[in-house]
């Protein structure tokens, strides 16, 4: 088991001088981390209420301490106190969220996350009504003030801050402390050296712990053409040198210029790596090479939107999906193109479109004003759309794409899908009936429409290609081709009344992303039935949300992005949307979730029955999954 050095605050406790980072976990995964990192040797955790995984970790520490592997005392915890807990009262009420959420006595350091305050008491990303974050002008004098008291009262044992800038921290040390500024956790790496403030801290005994140490490639916001610090060709060069890997030659020259590390990671390799330190040492000429590669480039510049509140998955191709999109079926003319440029403000980046739906043109208008006027750039927006049943042949899959990038007026299409298996008459119109008023399918194999789908990748027409309402079955006759590019999603319907667990569990297995439209049971299709049942007014759903101050559909939202699916529901309210966007604060427990699958009716909203195509031979609901 690896021993860690550490430094001392002045607060006279020791920090170890690496730590396993927590943030942009999916939930799940850090309880077992947690647990092997420290049958590893790791002893220091960093951890913060935003991330919403507070309870998690503190689950897992409860197992190793009851059991005996490690003792409380000789574990380092670092949390942090979040924007909307700035006001001397509320800063009380964080810390004790906070060690409840673990399960803990006391903090070993407990640090202001940000030194602005957001408005209390709605969510931990509240906006104003035009998208913006709300700040308030509450003083970080009154918040430190507030936090010397918590060591006052044991709930903590060394206080800092996060994200401060040196006349920050002066303005703090001109009080005269009662409790000592211990630390300051900054984003540092090859990339953004922050030289200055690292010695500025340094010079007043303040030790630094550095965030991002490897430049934080995994960001939510990364952009594909964005460099990668891990893949510097004299990164690797000197990582050879060594026989260490490039992660470990970026950690090394951190400890050696003085600070802390706190990689995160969930692969006990990488883990393992990642405290593997100190059998080593860079000489003079590669800490001055590194040093070069600095850019003042920060990952982590805190936007008008919550940089933290969207996780994104990876596709098969390698390109991030964000897990909740708008979805933009049934919008009224004139509504959608507004309703995107909202959702946009709100930080929204992620829109499902189809060509089915009419609206594609609007929709590429507000795209086309948003990213004219600079709100956003195209490539931080993640565009889906569908080719329709019309065109599935060879010639006409070119033709469909063509016709949904003119429409939306873009060079690519980030995600594009096959609407259906289902193939219908072509050149006639999008709904072609026969005589007797039944969909006009067609025998085109979807196996056609899919290798023409491939030749749009080549072409740089899009990015990723999936399909959508496939079932099991069909995936695998695609998969079985052997594939020049991968089949990145599957777009299905689930909500708790169809939860459509089996396929949703053999896409996961196949590394396929699962997108779920009707996230909500779509309340209002308009074949509803007035004795339907209404998914958003089930008593136990509306029980829970009142439980955690949400909305029922919130709770849904919720539940589906804790399966691992990405949701895509649709508004054009600003408030439902702001609601729909708030998921990543909180976290359903398992009883939560069993309760809410077990609503499952096996009742689809969308059968396309209504269109009377189930005589097609590639109707997907025959199959059971």
């Amino acid at each position: 088991m690896a021993v860690i050095p550490e430094q001392t605050l002045l607060s006279g406790y020791k920090i170890p001088c690496v730590g396993l980072g927590t943030w942009e976990s999916k939930p799940g995964d850090f309880r077992a981390a947690v647990k092997t990192a420290i049958g590893l040797g790791y002893r220091h955790f960093d951890c913060a209420l935003a991330y919403g995984n507070e309870k998690e970790i503190g689950e897992a520490f409860k197992e190793i301490t009851d059991e005996g592997t490690v003792k409380r005392e000789e574990l380092f915890i670092t949390t942090k106190l979040w924007n909307t807990y700035h006001s001397k009262a509320r800063v009380l009420e964080g810390c004790k969220e906070s060690l409840t959420n673990f399960g803990l006595d006391y903090i070993d350091l407990y640090i202001i996350h940000w030194p602005f305050a957001t408005r209390e008491n709605d969510g931990l990303y509240p906006l104003t009504p035009d998208g913006k974050t709300d700040v308030v002008d509450i003083d970080f004098i009154e918040t430190w003030t507030a936090m010397q008291d918590l060591v006052d009262e044991g709930m903590c044992r060394s206080i800092g801050v996060s994200n401060f800038n040196s006349k920050q921290i002066q303005r703090i040390l001109d009080l005269g402390l009662k409790h000592p500024l211990s630390c300051n956790q900054i984003e540092i790496s090859p990339y953004n050296s922050n030289g200055n403030l690292l010695q500025f801290c340094q010079s007043k005994g303040i030790v630094v712990v550095a965030y991002c140490p490897l430049g934080s490639a995994e960001r939510p916001w990364a952009k594909p053409d964005d460099p990668k610090l891990l893949e510097e060709p004299e990164i690797a060069k000197i990582a050879t040198r060594y026989s260490k890997s490039p992660g470990q030659v970026v950690l090394r020259w951190g400890v050696q210029r003085g600070y802390i590390v706190i990689p995160k990671s969930v692969s006990a390799a990488r883990m393992t790596q990642n405290i593997e330190l100190f059998d080593f040492e860079l000489n003079d000429d590669e800490m001055k090479f590194i040093h070069g590669m600095n850019r003042n480039a920060r990952c982590c510049l805190w936007a008008e939107y919550d940089p933290f509140s969207i996780p994104e998955q990876t596709l098969l191709s390698g390109y991030k999906i964000p897990c909740v999109g708008l979805g933009t079926a049934k919008s009224k003319p004139g509504e959608v193109g507004a309703a995107v440029k909202t959702a946009i403000g709100l930080g929204y980046r992620h829109f499902d479109c189809a060509l089915a739906y009419g609206n594609e043109k609007e929709i590429g208008e507000a795209i086309k004003e948003v990213t004219g006027n600079g709100t956003v750039k195209r490539e931080d927006l993640f565009i889906t759309t569908k080719l329709w049943n019309t065109y599935h042949s060879k010639a006409r899959v070119l033709e469909g794409c063509k016709e949904s990038l003119t429409n939306l007026g873009l060079d690519y299409i980030d995600l594009y899908i096959i609407h259906w298996p289902i193939a219908l008459r072509e050149n006639v119109a999008l709904f072609p009936k026969t005589p007797d008023g039944k969909a006009d399918v067609v025998d085109i194999d979807f196996i056609e429409t899919w290798t023409a789908m491939q030749d749009l990748v080549d072409q740089a027409m899009c990015r990723s290609i999936g399909v959508s309402n496939f079932n099991s079955k069909q995936i695998q006759r695609i998969l079985d081709l052997g594939l020049k590019h991968p089949l990145s999603c599957n777009q299905i319907e689930i909500s708790p009344y169809h939860s459509n667990e089996r396929l949703l569990q053999f896409c996961k297995s196949k590394g396929i992303v699962v997108v779920a439209y009707s996230p909500l049971g779509s309340g209002d299709r308009p074949f509803v039935k007035p004795e339907d049942p209404v998914l958003l007014e089930e008593p136990e759903i509306v029980k829970i949300a009142a439980q955690y101050n949400k909305s029922p559909a919130q709770i849904l939202l919720r539940w589906g992005v804790q399966r691992g699916f990405t949701v895509i529901p649709k508004s054009v309210s600003a408030a439902r949307m702001n609601q729909n966007f708030q998921l990543f604060d909180f976290e359903l427990n398992d009883d939560e979730m069993k309760v809410i699958h077990g609503m499952n009716r096996n009742a689809r909203c969308r059968t396309w029955t209504n269109q009377s195509s189930t005589h097609s031979p590639y109707y997907p609901f025959h199959e059971e999954f």
